[in-house]
C-alpha cells in the first residue's frame, strides 16, 4: 500500500520556526531628506540607503527582543560586538514598501529582513562559553531505554491513623532555554496527604508505589524518539542496540525491573543491567558509534475527572538520567525530568494518547528536523502540501532534500495570495519554469454559486475597480464609503448586524476584523481595545501585558490568537480560541471545544483577536469579513493583500474607508518582488526535473 504524507502549512508556516536555522524580522527606517521624489524614491541613492540601514537596525532591534532572558543578558554584554557587524548576520532584505513625502521631506522604507539565527547563536555560544545541552548532543546517536508504565496505585504507611485523604497536585517550575531558542518545559508530581487521628502521634513513612508495564510501548518509544529528534539527535531503540551486541532479552528484563519484579523487587534497574547496557557500547559491532544513552520511564497517572470541562485527564511524565559511555566507563550528565505531559478525552485511553502526542510535534518545521541527511527512512509514496504560497525558498530546500527517490510531490495553493514570510517565492517561480504539470482550479468551493464575492476578486487581481454596493445588509459584497474619524463607528455597526447583536449577546465567531497593521485608529491594537469593551465589558481580568506603552488587558470570555507554535500544550500560530479562566497563574483557553492551559511564562504567545492582521488569516476563512481602508495603512495596502482579505470571506466581506485609498492600493503590484532566479534555473535546465506519468 502506497503512503501519502499531508502538510498543512497553514499558520504553523508563519513566523516562530522553533528549528529553522533562519529568523524573519520586520523593520522601518524614516530620514528626512533634501531633494525631490522619484518613483517614491529620494533621488539620492544615499538617502535610500541611509534609511534602508536604518530599517535593518529596527528590524535587529525587534529580532533580539524576542531573545530569552538568559540569551538576552549574554547579548547585552557583548552588544557591540553584534551591532558592529550587522550585515554579518542579516542575509538578505526584502524592501516591502517605500513612501516618500515631497511636502514633509520624509522618506520611509519597510523591509523584511532575513537574520541567521544559527550564526548569531554560535558566536553569542563562543562569547559567553555557553554551548547548552542541544549544542552537547546535536548530530550525535541517542540510545533510549524508557520503559512505559502505568501508575497502578500506591501503599501508604501511617500508625494509629483512622481517616486519609491524598491530594494529587502537579506543580510547575521553570523552563530551560537552548541556544536555539527552544524550551522545554519540567513539572513534577507531589503528594499531599490528610491525616486525621483519634489521638496519639502520627508517623509518616514513605509511599509505596505499585506499576504494571503498559500496552503503549511502541507509542511510548515514538514520542521519546520525536523529542530527542527536536534537539537535533540521532535517536536508537535501546531493544536494536541489543540485538547488534548480543545482549537479546535485555530491554525485556529492563522493563520488569522497572515494575518491580527485578530479584530485589524494587521499581528499578539492577546494577545488573545497568553494566549490561554500558558493556554493550563496548561491542565491536557499534563499538564508537554511540556514546550517549537515555535510561529512565515514562509513567502514565491514574485517569481523573477534569473540573472545568468533565473530561477525563491522564498525566504523562518521563523520568530518566543522561549517560556518557567512554571506554566502557559510564558518566551521569544529566537527570530529566519529571517532564510531564496532560492529555484530556472522553475516556482514558483518548486521553493518554492527547498526552503522548504532545511529545510528538509534526509540522514542516518538526519533519525537516527529523530526518537527518537522508530522506531513505522516511516511508512514503507523496508528499502532499497545501497552502504552498506561503513556503519560502529556505524552507523548500528542506522539503526537497527529504524526499525519497521516486516519490511524487504536489504543492497546493493560490500565488495571488500574500508572498511568504521568508525569502523566495518558489511556488510561483515553478508555475512560471513552465516545466511542472499545472492544473487551476476553475470552480470555487468557499463561496456559493450565487456569491458575488469571487466575481469581487477577480476584479481586484485584476486591479480593476468595479462599481461597489455600500448597502452592507443585503450585499455579499459592499464598500460603505465614510471619512476617517466615522470608520471605527461604522466597522461596529457592520460588526453589530453580521452577527446578529441583540442585547449584547454577540458571536464573534460569525465575524473576523482584518486590519493591514497594528497602529493607528483602525489598526488592530486600537480595534481590539474597543471591540473588548463593547462586546465584553464584564470579563474578569485574568492577566496583562504591555504592547508599547499601551496595557493589553484579557479578560475571560476574550477572543484570543495565538501567535507561536508551542507543541506542548499542541497550539499553533494562528489558532484562535476564547479565554475561559484562570488557574494559578496560568490561563486556560478553549480552541474549537478543546481545553489549552497556557502558562504564565507563555500567555504573551496571546493576542486578543477581535481583529487580526490579513497576513495571520492566510490559510483561513471566516463567514463574514470586515475591513478598515484608510490613509494610515497605505503603506502596508497592496493589491494581493486586498485579494487575500476578500477571499477570505465565505457570505460578506465588507470594506470601510476611502475608495481613493483602495484604487492607489490596487496599483501597487511591485511589492514583495523576489529576485531567486529559481523558475529561470528549473526552465533552463538540461533534463525535465518535473514530469507527468
Amino acid at each position: 500500500m502506497k503512503k501519502i504524507l499531508l502538510l498543512l502549512t497553514l499558520a504553523s508556516l508563519l513566523p516562530i520556526n522553533i528549528i529553522s536555522a533562519a529568523t524573519y524580522s520586520t523593520g522601518i527606517g524614516t530620514l528626512e531628506f533634501n531633494g525631490k521624489c522619484k518613483d517614491n524614491r529620494p533621488r539620492s541613492q544615499d538617502d535610500h540607503f541611509k534609511a534602508i540601514e536604518k530599517a535593518k537596525l529596527a528590524a535587529w532591534q525587534k529580532y533580539v527582543t524576542k531573545f530569552s532572558a538568559e540569551k538576552r543578558n549574554n547579548y547585552e554584554t557583548n552588544k557591540g560586538a553584534f551591532t558592529s557587524k550587522i550585515d554579518k548576520y542579516i542575509t538578505e532584505y526584502v524592501i516591502l514598501e517605500t513612501d516618500c513625502s515631497k511636502s514633509r521631506r520624509v522618506y520611509t522604507v519597510a523591509i523584511k529582513a532575513t537574520i541567521d539565527s544559527s550564526g548569531v547563536n554560535v558566536d553569542l555560544n563562543a562569547l559567553t562559553a555557553d554551548q547548552g545541552a542541544s549544542s552537547l548532543l546535536q548530530g550525535k546517536r541517542v540510545a533510549y531505554y524508557i520503559v512505559a508504565r502505568k501508575v497502578a496505585g500506591a501503599k501508604s504507611f501511617d500508625a494509629r491513623v483512622t481517616k486519609q485523604a491524598e491530594k494529587v497536585n502537579m506543580i510547575d517550575s521553570d523552563e530551560t532555554a537552548y541556544s536555539d531558542d527552544t524550551t522545554t518545559s519540567f513539572s513534577g508530581q507531589t503528594t499531599e496527604r490528610v491525616k486525621v487521628t483519634t489521638g496519639g502521634s502520627t508517623v509518616r513513612k514513605s509511599e509505596q508505589r505499585q506499576y504494571q508495564l503498559s500496552d503503549n510501548q511502541v507509542g511510548v518509544d515514538n514520542a521519546i524518539a520525536n523529542s530527542l529528534k527536536r534537539i537535533q539527535t540521532r535517536p536508537m531503540k535501546g531493544s536494536s542496540i541489543d540485538s547488534r551486541t548480543g545482549n537479546d532479552g535485555l530491554f525485556d528484563t529492563v522493563r520488569q525491573e522497572f515494575i518491580g519484579n527485578g530479584a530485589n523487587g524494587d521499581a528499578n534497574i539492577s546494577d545488573d543491567s545497568f553494566l549490561s547496557i554500558v558493556q554493550g557500547f563496548d561491542h565491536p559491532a557499534i563499538a564508537g558509534r554511540v556514546e550517549h544513552f537515555l535510561l529512565g520511564t515514562m509513567d502514565a497517572g491514574p485517569p481523573r475527572t477534569d473540573p472545568d470541562t468533565g473530561l477525563t485527564a491522564v498525566d504523562v511524565y518521563v523520568n530518566a538520567q543522561l549517560v556518557m559511555v567512554d571506554m566502557g566507563f559510564e558518566e551521569v550528565l544529566a537527570f530529566v525530568g519529571p517532564i510531564a505531559r496532560t492529555g484530556m478525552g472522553a475516556d482514558e485511553r483518548l486521553a493518554e494518547n492527547q498526552a503522548l502526542k504532545k511529545f510528538q510535534p509534526s509540522t514542516i518545521h518538526m519533519l525537516k528536523a527529523m530526518i537527518d541527511s537522508s530522506a531513505k527512512d522516511t516511508e512514503f509514496d507523496t508528499l502532499i502540501v497545501d497552502e504552498s504560497s506561503m513556503i519560502d525558498i529556505n524552507l523548500f530546500n528542506d522539503l526537497v532534500k527529504m524526499l525519497p527517490l521516486g516519490s511524487q510531490l504536489i504543492l497546493i495553493g493560490d500565488v495571488d495570495q500574500l508572498p511568504p514570510v521568508g525569502a523566495g517565492q518558489p511556488f510561483l517561480d515553478l508555475i512560471r519554469s513552465k516545466k511542472i504539470v499545472v492544473s487551476r482550479l476553475s470552480k470555487q468551493f468557499r463561496q456559493g454559486s450565487d456569491s458575488v464575492i469571487p466575481k469581487v476578486a477577480r476584479a481586484i487581481n485584476k486591479g480593476e475597480l468595479i462599481e461597489f454596493s455600500s448597502d452592507f445588509s443585503s450585499s455579499g459584497f459592499s464598500f460603505v464609503e465614510v471619512e476617517k474619524a466615522q470608520v471605527v463607528d461604522k466597522i461596529i455597526e457592520v460588526v453589530d448586524f453580521f452577527t446578529g447583536n441583540k442585547n449584547g449577546s454577540i458571536d464573534f465567531d460569525k465575524t473576523q476584523i482584518l486590519s493591514p497593521m497594528r497602529r493607528y485608529s483602525s489598526g488592530l491594537i486600537n480595534l481590539n481595545t474597543i471591540m473588548q469593551k463593547k462586546y465584553n465589558p464584564n470579563g474578569d481580568n485574568v492577566f496583562s501585558k504591555m504592547e508599547g506603552e499601551r496595557e493589553i488587558k484579557f479578560c475571560t470570555g476574550d477572543k484570543v490568537i495565538c501567535t507561536q507554535n508551542d507543541y506542548d500544550i499542541d497550539v499553533r500560530n494562528g489558532d484562535i480560541g476564547y479565554v475561559v479562566n484562570k488557574v494559578g497563574k496560568n490561563i486556560r483557553v478553549e480552541f474549537d471545544g478543546e481545553m489549552k492551559l497556557f502558562h504564565n511564562n507563555k500567555i504573551d504567545y496571546l493576542d486578543l483577536a477581535y481583529a487580526i492582521t490579513v497576513h495571520k488569516s492566510q490559510g483561513s476563512e471566516y463567514p463574514n469579513v470586515v475591513m478598515p481602508i484608510v490613509d494610515d495603512h497605505r503603506i502596508m495596502l497592496t493589491r494581493k493583500l486586498i485579494y487575500t482579505a476578500i477571499t477570505r470571506g465565505k457570505q460578506n466581506v465588507c470594506l470601510i474607508g476611502s475608495k481613493r485609498v483602495l484604487r492607489e492600493a490596487l496599483k501597487k503590484v511591485f511589492l514583495n518582488l523576489r529576485y531567486s532566479n529559481l523558475n529561470q534555473k528549473v526552465e533552463n535546465a538540461n533534463i525535465n526535473l518535473f514530469h507527468q506519468n
